[in-house]
């Protein structure tokens, strides 16, 4: 006679017995999760509208953009136009190597072009599938990265004397 305790065979050879009421939950689970994979597979790509609105919101901006900066700077003085528009003040500061002249020209081309390229911004991170409230993160970090550049050049001594 041979002993009992050479024919169990050991933990990791023994097939694992799953109780009736637990495999309805799993194949439930496992059911649920291939069906929602199939859903996202079968989604349509964003139309042509819903990525674009950002560009046409802007351009519609850009056509109102002088009476935006009016008003911006009766309410918010400097601070508010620092804030609001620091890509348009960026632009006109001859500390970034851009020639006297250019830095007075390139201000009232870019106070009609900033609301369009943020627009250009958010439409390309839309169409790259990003939620619409990441997309407006990430342009307010750039326009608050705008902003800090243009509070680091106006600090005394920012110019070392230009």
């Amino acid at each position: 006679m041979t002993p009992l305790h050479g024919t169990i065979p050991p933990a990791k050879n023994r097939p694992r017995v799953v109780p009736a009421r637990q495999r309805t939950r799993i194949a439930t689970a496992v059911g649920k999760q291939r069906d929602s994979e199939e859903d996202e597979d079968e989604t349509t790509p964003p139309g042509i509208l819903e990525i674009c609105w950002p560009v046409i919101f802007g351009v519609l901006l850009a056509i109102i953009a002088p009476k935006i900066w009016n008003k911006v700077q009766e309410l918010g003085g400097d601070v508010g136009l620092r804030l609001m528009f620091p890509y348009v003040l960026l632009s006109g500061r001859t500390e970034l190597g851009i020639s006297q002249e250019l830095a007075n020209s390139l201000p009232q081309l870019m106070i009609y072009l900033q609301f369009p390229i943020e627009g250009l911004i958010t439409a390309w991170s839309l169409s790259r599938r990003v939620r619409f409230s990441m997309a407006m993160v990430q342009l307010a970090f750039l326009h608050g990265l705008g902003a800090f550049v243009l509070w680091i050049l106006t600090k005394p001594g920012a110019t070392h004397g230009l």
